[in-house]
């Protein structure tokens, strides 16, 4: 069996078919399906090619700007999750997922603590 024709909904144009393994991905994107969600576009929509002789990453369509943090607000916010003493340490030292105190000990991802860190900052 040779590669399937992408659908004319297929947000990945020019390349390979997603919907071969999983069918129901075709269904999520599109518009006339009874299933259609948007945000799927974004998901399977191929990102923008990284410059590597400016080291550049040219800005995302899929990414608002309004979730665009800026590099010096993320340093920024890092830090301060680092010193939180409500969130766990985890074992392999990334900021990945952790436990929170402050919600009973169920596990954050890094931009919850960001939010609250923003909240309560000193």
């Amino acid at each position: 069996m040779g590669p399937r024709l992408q659908c004319p909904h297929c947000p990945r144009t020019g390349l390979p078919c997603r919907g071969e393994e999983t069918a129901r991905l075709c269904q999520l994107v599109d518009p006339r399906h009874a299933d259609f969600t948007p945000s799927y576009r974004n998901i399977l929509s191929p990102l923008p090619a990284y410059n590597t002789n400016t080291r550049h990453i040219p800005h995302n369509p899929n990414i608002s700007e309004a979730d665009h943090i800026p590099l010096a607000e993320v340093r920024r916010l890092t830090a301060l999750v680092r010193r939180c003493p409500f969130r766990s340490k985890p074992a392999c030292g990334c900021q990945g997922a952790a436990a929170c105190a402050l919600k009973g000990g169920i596990d954050v991802s890094s931009h919850t603590c960001w939010d609250c860190v923003r909240r309560y900052e000193p």
